[in-house]
């Protein structure tokens, strides 16, 4: 019962946040298309795409100081704040999404299993990461929470993961000799994050 308790938490939270980030500013279309076609952004988003593969694999021609070379141009130009980190988040949401599509057709084990597989460079490597590239930003973005929220709502709650893992616990509570490793160590960090981040 306690997973339970733990996600259905986390969805009550989820409009919080999502109510949060989007009142910050209001953004013209026209501001939105002109940043996402800017130069400096678009080259950003080539260098920061391969930390959102699934299977991940380490990306080999990502350069920091070139993205953080191209985030202080987009400072300088103006292009800061409110505006970026709306584009951000549509990004982010994009990259997952193309994870999303490959989980969707999944279910019990075969998708907790490879929901653990993608989480644990995603935490571990994938959002240090980027926030380290953007730590230095004026308004210090909070793109660790952008990340999760957009792993929560793209991901989570349009596959079935609750499903899933009302399945596992079932087959856990019943079995004479219960087998553990039906939930990933993987799926039980996930959720005690999200938890307590977003």
């Amino acid at each position: 019962m306690a997973t339970f308790d733990v996600t259905s938490r986390i969805k009550k939270r989820s409009k919080k946040y999502s109510n949060n980030t989007t009142t910050t500013t209001s953004i013209q279309p026209t501001d939105y298309l002109t940043l996402r076609k800017n130069t400096h952004w678009m080259g950003i988003v080539g260098c920061i795409q391969p930390l959102f593969r699934d299977p991940y694999q380490p990306p080999k021609d990502l350069d920091p100081t070139d993205v953080c070379r191209r985030i202080a141009l987009l400072q300088k130009g103006k292009e800061n704040d409110p505006k970026l980190q709306m584009v951000l988040q549509e990004e982010i949401k994009r990259f997952m999404v193309a994870i999303r599509d490959g989980l969707k057709n999944l279910s019990g084990p075969e998708l907790l299993n490879k929901l653990a597989r993608i989480w644990q460079p995603l935490y571990s490597v994938s959002i240090p990461y980027m926030t380290a590239l953007f730590i230095n930003f004026e308004t210090r973005i909070p793109v660790h929470k952008i990340i999760l929220s957009s792993f929560r709502d793209v991901i989570l709650f349009k596959i079935k993961f609750r499903d899933s893992l009302a399945e596992a616990r079932k087959e856990i509570r019943e079995a004479e000799f219960p087998d553990r490793g039906l939930i990933p160590n993987e799926i039980s960090h996930m959720l005690l994050i999200l938890q307590m981040e977003v």
